[in-house]
């Protein structure tokens, strides 16, 4: 009885532990707009969001990301609020189209900012030399039972019928 008190905290914890690849760096704490307008060019960050594209060259891959903050585990939260949008770019190849609406979290190095197109008008975007980058899987589609809760029997036995 005691291993198992012991052992139940330990297992919660580990569930609960943010994955090693997207731990938050030492500077966390600057946001997708900071970053555009100061100069902070080679400072850490830990951003993530959705996937609004993915843009592959023959040198990089380019991931533009609508800001959204990130739960203490690291997954990017559906509250709302974005900061605005970035581009995380790396040295590894992503297909166009494969990612796109997905939830991501990276850490990174800032670079200087980008200037690009977004909705016809120009807009400087935060730019991140990815260091680790880790999707996070799409929520599977599951059964709703809009009947409520039903009574089942266990296998073998009769209904008693109702307690009136």
């Amino acid at each position: 009885m005691q291993r198992l008190a012991v052992c139940i905290p330990l297992v919660l914890l580990a569930m609960a532990c943010v994955p090693p690849s997207i731990a938050p760096p030492q500077a966390s704490e600057i946001t997708v707009t900071r970053a555009r307008v100061e100069n902070l060019v080679g400072r850490n960050v830990r951003w993530g969001g959705e996937v609004a594209s993915v843009t592959p060259t023959e040198r990089k891959t380019c991931i533009e990301v609508i800001d959204r903050p990130l739960a203490h585990d690291g997954k990017p939260l559906h509250t709302g609020q974005t900061d605005s949008r970035f581009l995380a770019c790396t040295p590894q190849f992503y297909p166009r189209g494969l990612y796109e609406g997905q939830d991501v979290t990276m850490t990174g190095t800032l670079e200087p900012p980008a200037r690009g197109a977004l909705d016809g008008l120009e807009h400087r975007y935060s730019r991140v030399a990815i260091v680790t980058l880790n999707f996070w899987p799409q929520p599977s589609a599951s059964v709703v039972d809009h009947d409520g809760p039903r009574w089942k029997q266990p296998p073998g036995q009769r209904s008693q019928g109702y307690w009136w």
